[in-house]
């Protein structure tokens, strides 16, 4: 296909549509790959740490870096929980007075 030929197309809606949906369907499957990719790096400092055949310098380094980080990550999680818990209440409260926070704009 010339660049004529995919430029023309590209102002077409249909061909523009099916893009954007191409894109967002690689980036989607590319942040389920990182987003699992914190388990196995988890999963591996806890092998380093438990390892008796690795330098206990080592082994203290991997530790501090897991302890380091539970605590942000556990703290991003209990204000995920409590956002949940709110936006429940407003769509409860929304529902009740017949509104949705998610109008037609």
């Amino acid at each position: 296909m010339s660049e004529a030929t995919a430029r023309r197309r590209l102002r077409e809606p249909d061909v523009r549509n099916r893009l954007a949906e191409l894109r967002h369907s690689t980036l989607a499957s590319a942040a389920d790959r990182l987003a699992a990719l914190p388990l196995g790096a988890a999963l591996m400092l806890g092998i380093v740490m438990d390892d008796d055949r690795v330098p206990a310098s080592v082994r203290v380094r991997v530790a501090y870096a897991i302890l380091s980080r539970v605590v942000p990550i556990r703290g991003a999680a209990v204000v995920e929980e409590r956002l949940a818990r709110v936006e429940a209440a407003i769509d409860a409260q929304e529902a009740a007075r017949g509104q949705s926070r998610f109008r037609a704009v």
